[in-house]
């Protein structure tokens, strides 16, 4: 979605078209198709028919999300994913760094 400008169009905007400019400022507009540019969401994140992520160790299809290659040892970057050994031998448990 482009914004539309009033000098651009040589008259006043439509209601529609004022909408529609407000929207692209709220982040309040819809997101179709593909993108290979990285889609950053603040908020909430509403998805209408399907969804999926295949880029490297993200991959998310229906109801799957799987996530590989995370670090067996906490890391130093508060907000990163790895998989801690400290509920046993044998079994992992998927931790974030605070």
């Amino acid at each position: 979605m482009a914004l539309t400008y009033r000098q651009t169009k040589g008259s006043a905007l439509t209601i529609q078209e004022l909408d529609a400019n407000f929207a692209f400022f709220t982040g309040s507009h819809s997101i179709s198709g593909s993108s290979t540019l990285p889609v950053i969401i603040s908020g909430s994140l509403e998805v209408t028919g399907s969804f999926g992520v295949n880029s490297g160790p993200v991959n998310m299809t229906g109801t799957s999300f799987i996530i590989t290659g995370l670090p067996t040892s906490e890391p130093a970057t508060s907000g990163s994913l790895w998989l801690s050994t400290a509920t046993g031998a044998g079994s992992r448990l998927l931790a974030v760094k605070v």
